[in-house]
């Protein structure tokens, strides 16, 4: 059986844009914007998610309480980013791009 993947993003337009994309790599992959749905999905599949930083803070779980073998989180917010690493989870941020400098 393969494995499914969740997109969580407070955007559902980026959601979707990013299940399109690892779909055409090969994965199976669900899209939500939903902080209820990502919550479910990691309390019930034991499948891997990419979430958002507002999703995870709009989910009401640390980051300490995650399972850290099959969750990636992308945001914006250094103070998340700080977070990450004091708990010595692997952060990688080379660059924050504000979103006037992404042009939305």
């Amino acid at each position: 059986m393969s494995q499914e993947l969740l997109v969580a993003d407070d955007d559902p337009r980026v959601a979707e844009m990013l299940r399109e994309y690892l779909e055409r790599l090969g994965l199976i992959v669900r899209a939500t914007s939903s902080a209820q749905v990502a919550r479910q999905w990691l309390r019930e599949t034991g499948e891997p998610v990419i979430l958002d930083g507002s999703v995870l803070g709009d989910m009401g779980i640390s980051l300490r309480e995650l399972p850290t073998t099959r969750v990636i989180i992308w945001s914006g917010d250094p103070r998340l980013v700080r977070e990450a690493r004091q708990l010595g989870l692997r952060a990688f941020c080379d660059h924050l791009v504000r979103r006037s400098e992404a042009g939305s």
